[in-house]
């Protein structure tokens, strides 16, 4: 019995490199079953495919799940892409900025919370009243 092999079935209908490439990683991770293979994954998705495409594909995925494997497959995925800022390079607040644009509502929330927690109680009075310009 011959295999099948989705690159080379679909490489006639595919004419973008950028999907050619990423069948061929995901034949690879496939085959290696390892999580490095599938965390390796990300890097092709995110170099050779648009948002959109990517959403489809997460979309796609999830839904082919049971409810609460997809939920705990999104809430993992989620929780990954929230590690601890790295130590900026140049202004502290920007890299802030950068990172809390990568991070849910809750994330955020949770982590506001710790810095309050942590700050001495002059600091956290003075930060909370500067706070309170944006309400």
């Amino acid at each position: 019995m011959k295999h099948f092999r989705p690159s080379a079935a679909c490489a006639p209908a595919l004419k973008d490199d950028r999907h050619r490439r990423v069948l061929r990683t995901l034949e690879g991770v496939l085959a290696d079953g390892t999580s490095r293979a599938w965390q390796g994954m990300t890097v092709v998705l995110m170099a050779r495919l648009s948002e959109p495409e990517r959403a489809s594909l997460v979309y796609a995925s999830v839904q082919s799940l049971p409810p609460e494997i997809g939920q705990m497959t999104a809430e993992a995925a989620l929780a990954d892409g929230m590690a601890a800022p790295l130590p900026p390079l140049f202004d502290a607040m920007d890299h802030a900025r950068d990172w809390v644009a990568h991070t849910s509502p809750a994330m955020r929330d949770a982590t506001a919370a710790a810095c309050l927690e942590a700050m001495p109680s002059d600091r956290r009075a003075a930060f909370l009243a500067w706070g309170q310009r944006y309400d």
